[in-house]
């Protein structure tokens, strides 16, 4: 649990993101949903230098900062 520790003082924003694209997608086909799409989606709060960089990455979910799935049960 160490790595997960922050100085008390930082604001949280946003959550932690604990599963993976592909163990999202595994969850969600265990529980009988079936995936029907998904897409990375970019980070708005990003210096400038950083978002040409998130902007591709973000084509690929797999490397996605966030990720959007659309399931269907």
């Amino acid at each position: 649990m160490r790595k997960f520790r922050r100085n008390q003082r930082q604001l949280l924003s946003g959550r932690l993101r604990l599963y993976t694209y592909r163990a999202s997608k595994q969850l969600l086909e265990l529980h009988g949903f079936g995936v029907i799409g998904s897409k990375g989606i970019t980070y708005n709060n990003l210096p400038s230098v950083f978002k040409y960089l998130d902007r591709l990455a973000s084509k690929i979910p797999s490397l996605a900062q966030i990720i959007m799935i659309l399931a269907r049960k």
